[in-house]
């Protein structure tokens, strides 16, 4: 996969790019890409019904879009990802592509001794026993090729899961990275938040490009 890491980015405007490069893929004229980046605080609503009745804020801007799920939150501190592929070249199973992004961001978490875990009959990624959720997971596919993709929740603020039930779930179910980071890993690797939004960031890229390579 090419890989562009676009940064600190406009939700909007990472939604045209996914458009575009799935069309120019649609056409064959483009390559499978992942797009790494972190949005502004923004609240983006998929197609599952009743999804509306899950923002509270007024304050925060709202996009709504063609992935399948509910009401999430990107804010800055989260890692975003967007694959943008072409699943005839791999395997034309929505379900089975879904579990190959959960095991990159299971895998991920495993790096820094977070233990992620499927919950069954939920999407995403979620943590200790009383399954705290800590990546969310919504994807759209046109003529097989899929786009919009996954967050992971690295150093952000928790408190703003407040303007939204995530997911339709209670907003205190939402976690971090940071937060689960154990305390000997901490003392070992000396990490601090800047460098472990960074090193979870690459570890990302790096399995997502194993899991979802072309066998």
């Amino acid at each position: 996969m090419i890989v562009h890491d676009l940064g600190l980015i406009e939700y909007g405007k990472a939604l045209k790019i996914q458009e575009a490069t799935r069309d120019a893929i649609i056409s064959g004229e483009g390559d499978d890409t992942l797009l790494v980046c972190e949005h502004p605080k923004v609240i983006t609503i998929g197609r599952a019904v009743g999804s509306a009745a899950e923002v509270f804020s007024r304050d925060i801007p709202v996009f709504e879009v063609s992935r399948g799920g509910r009401a999430t939150l990107h804010l800055p501190g989260q890692v975003v990802a967007y694959p943008i592929l072409d699943l005839k070249k791999r395997e034309k199973d929505l379900h089975g592509y879904m579990r190959r992004l959960e095991e990159a961001i299971i895998a991920t978490l495993g790096d820094f001794r977070i233990n992620g875990e499927r919950v069954e009959g939920k999407t995403g990624v979620w943590v200790g026993d009383d399954a705290r959720k800590i990546a969310s997971l919504g994807i759209a596919v046109k003529k097989w090729v899929c786009y919009h993709g996954i967050a992971l929740n690295v150093i952000c603020d928790l408190e703003a899961f407040k303007s939204i039930s995530p997911c339709g779930f209670e907003s205190n179910v939402m976690t971090s990275a940071d937060r689960e980071l154990g305390e000997e890993y901490r003392k070992v690797w000396a990490i601090d938040s800047d460098r472990l939004f960074k090193n979870v960031k690459t570890r990302l890229v790096e399995n997502l490009n194993t899991e979802l390579g072309v066998e």
